[in-house]
């Protein structure tokens, strides 16, 4: 099942294990003008570690523009600890990352200082999502819906569920959810989407969020933020 999680949410992040510095290419921050300064930032979070994984980008124009190095007194924080910055050679790529074990927190701030000295703090947010019971039953030929804990799902959100065969890990099946209309509080899983055949499974939630919306210089920047949610037990009747 970790495996399959996992190949969900590399399609959409850059992040990944850390394998020692490279020849990346990369520019110094102070050998750029501030205001052409891209910033990206993303969070995730495991709940069932209590594990927050915070990185930070920074590029020349824009997310695909040569990478910076932070130089000169120029720092990024999350929640007012500095990250700590490396080449990635998986992705060619210079990022700035930040591992804690523990629960999350109510507010996730980034913080970043520019060669001008020039602040910009951004909240990003990372909603909850866990199921209000630890185990379910759903139906292949009915409409199933299950209540969870957290906030309502926004229009900015996505939710992705996996279901992984108990006897056997290898067998993982992605499944569509969608909020419910007359609930928000409920998720709707349609019977005809399951393809997984009858038995006894582990359920996992991905939640993620995004936005444009930051601040910055002329060139912008966004954030992307995901939540791993705990497992549940849930038997697949036909």
């Amino acid at each position: 099942m970790k495996n399959i999680i996992c190949n969900l949410i590399l399609t959409t992040i850059f992040i990944t294990l850390f394998q020692g510095c490279t020849s990346v290419e990369t520019v110094k921050s102070d050998d750029v003008e501030q205001r052409i300064i891209f910033q990206q930032y993303f969070i995730h979070y495991d709940a069932a570690d209590s594990t927050t994984i915070a990185i930070a980008k920074f590029n020349v124009n824009n997310g695909a523009g040569t990478a910076l190095k932070l130089v000169s007194g120029s720092y990024v924080k999350y929640n007012g600890e500095k990250l700590s910055g490396e080449a990635d050679k998986n992705d060619n790529t210079y990022q700035y990352t930040l591992r804690r074990h523990e629960a999350l927190e109510s507010v996730n701030t980034f913080t970043y200082l520019n060669n001008d000295k020039q602040e910009f703090s951004n909240n990003v947010e990372i909603n909850p999502f866990e199921l209000q019971a630890s185990q379910a039953e759903l139906s292949k030929s009915d409409k199933n819906t299950l209540q969870f804990k957290g906030k309502p799902i926004s229009e900015n959100e996505t939710i992705e569920c996996v279901l992984t065969q108990q006897d056997n890990t290898e067998n993982s099946y992605p499944l569509p959810c969608y909020q419910d209309n007359d609930n928000p509080q409920m998720i709707v899983i349609f019977g005809e989407d399951i393809d997984a055949p009858a038995g006894k499974y582990s359920m996992q939630f991905v939640r993620r969020n995004s936005s444009s919306e930051i601040s910055a210089m002329d060139r912008g920047g966004l954030w992307e933020t995901e939540y791993l949610s705990k497992t549940v037990n849930v038997t697949i009747a036909n």
